[in-house]
């Protein structure tokens, strides 16, 4: 049995989601959640957000690990606010950033997960969700899961917050999909190693 991997996190919604998803679709890798917050560079990038979470990480526990940061960026300024999102949210509020995103209304949510292997070596998988923010959300909602609440995937006719419980998350997540190109490097990167 493989030792586990070490998710680093302060967040326990993000914890349990991520638990949840390895247990179900990949109960062969084995998570041991740390609890623990890092000062995030305020940058519009994402690889430097990621690998300097990433390195802070393996420099307190050297051994296998996984971090995660997640934004989301507004079509009407491509590259904003992204890594910045939640101190741009908090200065705009909500109802600052849904000026911003108008007229279209059209979003991105990423979640980039930054897997460190034994050797120290960082690999990057990102998943991405774009779609149309619900402007008719009740704030209260909004206050409470962000983003998730706002954003109605382009396939869908729910907001991501709405398919909570549902197999339709799993789909539509932006951590779901980094997740699964996580597992699916794994499971190819052990078929290759039995070779």
């Amino acid at each position: 049995m493989r030792n586990p991997i070490h998710y680093i996190t302060s967040n326990p919604m993000k914890r349990r989601t991520v638990e949840r998803f390895i247990r179900q679709h990949a109960p062969d890798i084995k998570i041991a959640t740390r609890e623990v917050a890092f000062y995030e560079p305020q940058t519009l990038d994402e690889n430097k957000v990621i690998k300097y979470k990433a390195g802070e990480a393996w420099q307190m526990f050297q051994r296998p690990l996984i971090v995660d940061d997640a934004g989301f960026y507004i079509d009407e300024f491509p590259t904003f606010p992204g890594p910045l999102a939640k101190p741009t949210i908090m200065s705009l509020g909500w109802d600052g950033m849904l000026r911003l995103a108008a007229p279209s209304y059209r979003a991105t949510i990423y979640c980039r997960l930054g897997y460190v292997d034994e050797d120290g070596i960082l690999h990057h998988f990102r998943g991405k969700t774009s779609g149309v923010l619900d402007i008719e959300v009740p704030p209260s909602l909004v206050e409470r899961r962000g983003v998730y609440a706002l954003l109605r995937p382009d396939e869908s006719t729910h907001t991501i917050a709405e398919m909570a419980g549902s197999s339709d998350v799993d789909y539509f997540s932006p951590r779901a999909r980094a997740l699964k190109a996580f597992i699916d490097y794994m499971t190819n990167n052990v078929e290759e190693n039995k070779k």
